[in-house]
């Protein structure tokens, strides 16, 4: 169900500082429609959900405690190495469906989320990939599109699926660090 929402008004959660959770998907939400401080006295809000929207970047000044933060189905283009920045808590970050490219997401984005347990990320499929010959380098390339993120509690690998097109749309999974164990001679 959708309620049009275009703009949330600038002091319209400001008399709300016990709210924990907050849906606004399905509406028409553009980057214009966020005030930059809107969220600021609603420290206890852990779930945002602003899926399917017109946003076309993450909102500024997220609340700091945020946990859950839904941006899927909307317009986003890039995600800065700043972006998360101000949001240490983020557990669970979905992305999917967005404008976005695995060189428009900066992996130092990620870096800082201690407590990070999921990214959803669905990459856009490029149709001039589709049309490579076989065993070509660029068809290997794509074949071969696992990368490995470096977070402090483990390591997001983006896992490609048996059919070589499938890689185009990864699977974000946030892997524990293991500690190597040392061989005693």
């Amino acid at each position: 169900m959708t309620n049009h929402i275009y703009r949330i008004p600038p002091h319209a959660l400001a008399r709300m500082p016990l709210l924990t959770h907050l849906y606004l998907s399905n509406n028409r939400l553009t980057d214009d429609g966020i005030p930059d401080r809107v969220f600021t006295r609603n420290a206890r809000l852990k779930t945002l959900d602003l899926g399917e929207n017109n946003l076309t970047s993450v909102p500024v000044n997220l609340p700091v405690n945020i946990e859950h933060l839904n941006l899927a189905s909307n317009r986003i283009k890039a995600i800065a190495k700043e972006t998360f920045l101000h949001t240490p808590y983020l557990k669970v970050v979905h992305l999917q469906d967005n404008d976005l490219l695995p060189e428009t997401v900066s992996r130092a984005a990620f870096l800082h989320l201690r407590y990070l347990q999921r990214i959803d990320i669905t990459w856009r499929p490029r149709t001039t990939q589709y049309n490579l010959p076989q065993g070509s380098a660029s068809e290997r390339h794509k074949r071969d599109l696992s990368h490995t993120w470096p977070t402090k509690t483990g390591w997001v690998r983006e896992k490609c699926k048996s059919k070589p097109s499938a890689c185009l749309n990864g699977e974000l999974v946030v892997w524990p660090n293991r500690k190597r164990r040392r061989k005693v001679s």
